[in-house]
């Protein structure tokens, strides 16, 4: 079944389920208020190009009373994986997440088949570490990670890494970071 559907006017977004091809969502939405918020949403996703799979998504919230919980959102593609769980409510963050690079040649390439672009040079892999927590407004992040070798065209790198600590995302230019 292509499309979307939702009850008749008047009982707002209480459920609704959307197909197409082979994307679908649903869910249902009880109330819509930020302190009383309840409701969950289920989705997954594939992208194909000439049969071959170019990336597929997961996602999972629920939100009970004012608080939310990602349980599931992860992204696939050839070479790459990002994965992430948290919770929320009003007031506060608290998110993790992965990125994992197994094989850049093949996400550049893939990349290039979704895009019609040419693939990009480079080859090697890497992971990176999120954290976000703190005030909804005002979160600290962390980001860890790096490539044990980057190869792009001709230039290699060897045993790259990346740790930065924003103590507030909204002030960026205050964040200490080492590369």
């Amino acid at each position: 079944m292509a499309g979307c559907s939702r009850p008749p006017r008047g009982l707002g977004f209480r459920s609704i389920r959307c197909e197409a091809g082979s994307h679908c969502l649903e869910g249902n939405l009880d109330d819509p208020r930020p302190n009383t918020l309840t409701g969950e949403l289920k989705g997954q996703a594939r992208w194909e190009a000439d049969g071959q799979p170019l990336a597929t998504a997961d996602l999972d919230v629920r939100a009970v009373g004012g608080k939310v919980e990602v349980r599931k959102l992860e992204a696939r593609a050839p070479g790459a994986a990002v994965t992430v769980t948290g919770s929320a409510d009003p007031r506060t963050v608290q998110v993790g997440g992965s990125l994992e690079l197994s094989n850049l040649r093949l996400l550049a390439r893939a990349i290039a088949d979704f895009t019609g672009a040419q693939a990009l040079p480079m080859s090697g892999s890497g992971s990176f570490r999120l954290v976000s927590s703190g005030s909804l407004l005002h979160p600290a992040l962390t980001v860890k990670g790096g490539f044990p070798k980057l190869r792009y065209e001709e230039v290699e790198l060897s045993d790259l890494r990346l740790q930065a600590q924003l103590a507030d995302v909204a002030r960026p230019l205050e964040a200490p970071a080492q590369l």
